[in-house]
C-alpha cells in the first residue's frame, strides 16, 4: 500500500513540492545503551558541502537551493525533500510517539524551511539548519499539547516480530515495546529529547547539546535523569 501524499502550499507563489514517502517509527533499547564519548562533532564550525557531487549530474544541497532561488522550479525542492525526509521524521517520531503526528510535523518542518529559505545563508550545512527547525517545530508542538497525554500506537511493536516468532516471544516483545513507548511518553520533553538524540540518533553529548540548544553539562544531567526514570519503568525487563 502506498504511503500518504503530502502536498505543500506554494512557496512564494511557486509550485509546491510533495512528500510521497511514509516511514515507520523506530524503537531502541534506550534504558541501557551507553552514551557515546564526546568526540569531533559531525557539525563542524566550518561548513562543508552537503551531498557533494561525485560527477556533474549530482548537485549539492547548496546548488539545489541556488537553483530554486534563480529559477523557482519545484524540482529543486522535491529533491531536497527526498534527501532529507527520512532523517527529519526519524528526529520527530521518538519525541511525539505517534506516527500521524510525526507525519504532520515532518510536513510542517519542510514548509517552515522552504518559507524561510531566503534566510539560509550557507553558514552551516543545510541538513544542520533543517534539523534545528525539526527540533524547534517538535518542541513547539509538545508545548501546545503539554496538558494532553501522548497518544501511542503499536506500529513499532507490530513490525518488530514476524509470523514465525514464538507466540510467547511475541507477547514479551509487544509488552516490552509498549513499556518503552510509555516510558518515553512519561518523560518531560527535554529529558525525552536528550535521550532520543543520544540513544536513537546516536549523537555524542556535544552534538546532542548543540541540537538541543543547551550546554554539554545540561545534556549529561538530562540523560542521567531520563535513564533513571526509564530504568524504573523497565526494571522487570533488565538484568540485575
Amino acid at each position: 500500500m502506498a504511503g500518504p501524499i503530502f502536498r505543500f502550499p506554494s512557496v512564494d507563489n511557486r509550485s509546491e513540492p510533495k512528500i510521497t514517502k511514509k516511514l515507520g517509527p523506530q524503537t531502541s533499547n534506550i534504558a541501557e545503551r551507553p552514551l557515546a564519548r564526546v568526540g569531533p562533532s559531525r557539525q563542524s564550525d566550518t561548513p562543508k558541502q552537503d551531498n557533494v557531487r561525485a560527477d556533474n549530474e549530482v548537485p549539492t544541497d547548496q546548488e539545489l537551493i541556488d537553483s530554486y532561488r534563480a529559477t523557482g522550479k519545484r524540482t529543486a525542492l522535491d529533491e531536497l525533500v527526498r534527501r532529507h525526509i527520512e532523517r527529519v521524521r526519524a528526529t520527530i517520531y521518538p519525541m511525539v510517539m505517534n506516527a500521524a503526528i510525526a507525519d504532520d510535523l515532518t510536513q510542517e518542518v519542510f514548509l517552515r524551511a522552504f518559507h524561510s529559505l531566503h534566510r539560509f545563508e550557507g553558514e552551516s550545512l543545510f541538513s544542520t539548519w533543517l534539523h534545528r527547525i525539526a527540533v524547534n517545530t517538535t518542541y513547539s508542538h509538545l508545548r501546545r499539547a503539554q496538558r494532553n497525554p501522548v497518544t501511542l500506537n503499536s506500529d513499532a511493536v507490530e513490525q518488530s516480530h514476524s509470523k514465525d516468532d514464538d507466540p510467547g516471544d511475541q507477547m514479551l516483545t509487544s509488552e516490552l515495546g509498549q513499556q518503552i513507548e510509555e516510558g518515553l511518553a512519561s518523560l518531560s520533553p527535554r529529558l525525552r529529547g536528550a535521550l532520543v538524540r543520544t540513544a536513537i540518533e546516536k549523537m555524542d553529548a556535544k552534538q546532542a547539546a548543540h541540537a538541543e540548544g543547551c550546554s554539554t553539562a545540561t545534556i549529561y544531567w538530562r540523560i542521567h535523569q531520563a535513564r533513571k526514570q526509564m530504568k524504573l519503568k523497565l526494571k522487570k525487563y533488565l538484568s540485575p
